[in-house]
């Protein structure tokens, strides 16, 4: 039986495609097919790189210019915003090493990295305008809500006004229930005492727990309480 010749690699080239140029032990199983040997595969280019000590590339596409879908580092976001390319920022966002252009483009004009509390607000409107004349710095989300729905009327919902005014409804009972508490502990206070007899905050306290008033549910009621019990 004749035995096959044994694949000369090429070590030198293959370390060369791998660690100058970025590429795959697919790609180079691919190259050598067609120029050395078409019994070269992958896993054989893999175990030609373990045995001479060569990092290997990862089997999946390459990241940036090398990934198939690659769009020159410029996208648009779900929100319509652009972001760029930019894998050394130092305030890239998790999983991602895109920074959104504005962004960018206002740190560029300050000199500066911006803090991630700072907000860019496009003042046209446009999204993707991010020439630096359309652009205004807010120091917190909170001065640029302030600023920007200064003199606007909200756009409220059906839904989010029913549940306004269900919010507002269940406010006036709880403020109906306490005032009624109030109330009875008044007459349940005045019955208990004798003429010219004092409360010490004692008898007070034990007072409440008989009532089944917990010292946070007391606090709630606020100052009628106090005016209540300063009567006693």
């Amino acid at each position: 039986m004749t035995r096959k010749h044994r694949i000369e690699y090429p070590v030198s080239q293959i370390r060369s495609w791998i660690e100058d140029d970025g590429k795959t032990q697919q790609w180079i199983a691919g190259e050598l097919q067609r120029t050395l040997d078409p019994r070269v595969t992958a896993k054989l280019i893999y175990k030609v790189c373990k045995k001479n000590g060569i990092e290997c590339q990862r089997t999946g596409p390459r990241s940036a210019e090398g990934h198939p879908d690659w769009k020159g580092g410029r996208i648009v976001n779900k929100s319509g915003y652009i972001e760029i390319y930019t894998p050394n920022h130092p305030n890239q966002r998790k999983h991602t090493k895109y920074i959104l252009e504005h962004r960018l483009v206002m740190e560029e004009n300050l000199g500066r990295y911006l803090l991630p509390s700072e907000v860019v607000h496009h003042i046209d409107g446009n999204k993707q305008n991010n020439s630096i004349g359309n652009l205004e710095l807010f120091s917190s989300n909170a001065e640029h809500l302030r600023e920007t729905l200064k003199g606007q009327c909200p756009k409220w919902t059906e839904d989010g006004i029913r549940r306004m005014r269900e919010g507002q409804q269940t406010k006036r009972l709880r403020k109906l229930e306490r005032l009624e508490i109030l109330r009875q502990l008044s007459e349940s206070m005045n019955q208990m005492t004798e003429p010219g007899e004092c409360w010490n905050s004692e008898g007070l306290l034990r007072f409440l727990v008989e009532l089944e008033i917990s010292p946070m549910e007391a606090y709630e009621m606020g100052p009628e309480l106090l005016l209540i019990l300063s009567a006693f």
